[in-house]
């Protein structure tokens, strides 16, 4: 009998510990609790400056006031015509919502106490998620694939190209002249630079069902269920490959990416936080069990929001970094198509750990991962290059435009390789004598 209380003690114990906040005892990376709300029921989190966006489906839109990270306060609250509400995604003073059945709606939150819906677009099928970049929107449709709607003008969207997947569409992330798509086990890349007329460059089946998608430079992660995070290197968008994995306890539903972290919301095991540096080889760093399955994240600044179902939502001070970094990268601003053209940069790190990487995107497709590269451009135009160069957790980006412009041809230079030899001379000369026909 005295075993069997023992027992139901211990038992009483763990259950007591998992329906609580739990951190870990041992971790290299030391997550806070900052604060915390019961309400809303969080499915679905944004976050741009001093607010979080936090969908709940059936219960509409809420904007948090996080300037007091440790006190989050509720300004305002949307119900009607945002019921089935999936995704929230922000860009500026507008709100841009996957309503389900109900398209995309945007949402005016230029005064965060009083929301104002200002316009909408009908989706061919349910709209599940969405991601902005500029001034378009990116929504997963299902069936219906990648729509892709200009948003210029917030108050009148209009849709101006689309994609069919071969799978539904269910989460998108952008990144520069790229979307990624994920649907059942397939993972997508899509080239989105003419927003018009969108297509596919590259595809690879994945281990298991994402669930949620991130990029950071020429990688992708996916949060895939019972197979963990996986790292899809993205360098060359013909063909995307799966470099690494880590599996988590239980289900990883969502994933943000912050420098070399990835965090993960992983359901019943709450948050974890995944050391991607190396992307080959993640690593676990530290984790948060919270009181219910971990459902959305978001991460913004120096803090992670944690979106945990019927418990509301939880914020997170993120692993701190004493790393510092700053660069140079030097770029003619003009040269002609075919020349060799000298990209050149600086790192200088201070308190940083790791080597620094560099990440070259030169605006017309072609990358490279050298500090110091030469390019050649094959037609005329005016390209913007970006360069980023990441340590510990840390990033810099140094951006600009070269303009190509075509190889001048020497008068005389009959076989247009860019000299003009004796020979040449002659046949000009013989041309104008009448004597035999110019080149």
């Amino acid at each position: 009998m005295r075993t069997f209380f023992i027992a139901v003690a211990i038992a009483f114990t763990v259950l007591v510990a998992y329906a609580r906040d739990t951190k870990p005892s041992q971790s290299s990376c030391d997550l806070v609790l900052k604060g915390s709300m019961g309400d809303p029921m969080a499915l679905s989190v944004a976050v741009s400056g001093s607010y979080a966006y936090v969908g709940s489906y059936d219960e509409g839109l809420y904007v948090i006031d996080i300037s007091n990270p440790g006190m989050p306060v509720q300004k305002a609250h949307i119900l009607s015509s945002l019921e089935g509400l999936r995704s929230v995604a922000v860009s500026g003073s507008h709100l841009y919502l996957a309503g389900g059945s109900r398209g995309l709606r945007v949402i005016d939150v230029s005064n965060p106490s009083a929301p104002l819906s200002v316009g909408f677009v009908d989706t061919p099928d349910a709209a599940l998620t969405v991601a902005m970049s500029g001034a378009y929107a990116f929504v997963a449709a299902g069936p219906s694939g990648l729509r892709i709607i200009n948003v210029a003008n917030p108050t009148a969207p209009v849709e101006i190209g689309f994609y069919i997947t071969p799978e539904n569409a269910e989460y998108v992330a952008v990144s520069g002249s790229y979307a990624y798509v994920t649907g059942g086990t397939s993972f997508r890349v899509i080239d989105i630079s003419n927003p018009s007329v969108p297509v596919e460059r590259g595809a690879i089946i994945t281990p298991g069902q994402a669930s949620g998608v991130a990029v950071s430079g020429f990688h992708v992660y996916l949060a895939a269920g019972s197979s963990g995070l996986r790292v899809i290197d993205v360098s060359n968008p013909s063909t995307p490959a799966e470099v690494g994995y880590i599996f988590t306890p239980e289900q990883a539903n969502a994933v943000a990416v912050s420098g070399s972290h990835a965090y993960v919301a992983d359901l019943s095991t709450g948050l974890r936080v995944i050391d991607v540096s190396n992307p080959a080889t993640p690593v676990e760093i530290g984790f948060y069990i919270t009181p219910e399955g971990a459902v959305c994240i978001a991460v913004s600044g120096s803090y992670t929001y944690l979106g945990i179902g019927f418990y509301g939502f939880r914020i997170f001070s993120n692993c701190e970094s004493t790393c510092a970094l700053s660069c140079t990268a030097t770029v003619p601003d003009s040269d002609t198509v075919g020349s060799s053209v000298s990209f050149k940069s600086t790192a200088m790190p201070n308190g940083c750990s790791s080597s620094p990487t560099f990440a070259w995107s030169f605006g017309d497709c072609g990358t490279s991962r050298a500090q110091n590269t030469f390019h050649t451009y094959a037609a005329p135009g005016n390209f913007t290059w970006t360069l980023t160069i990441s340590a510990d957790g840390q990033t810099c980006t140094q951006t600009g435009t070269i303009t190509v412009s075509q190889t001048p041809v020497l008068p005389g230079d009959c076989d247009g390789d860019g000299i003009v030899t004796i020979g040449e001379v002659q046949k000009v000369i013989n041309g104008f004598l009448g004597l035999a026909a110019s080149c």
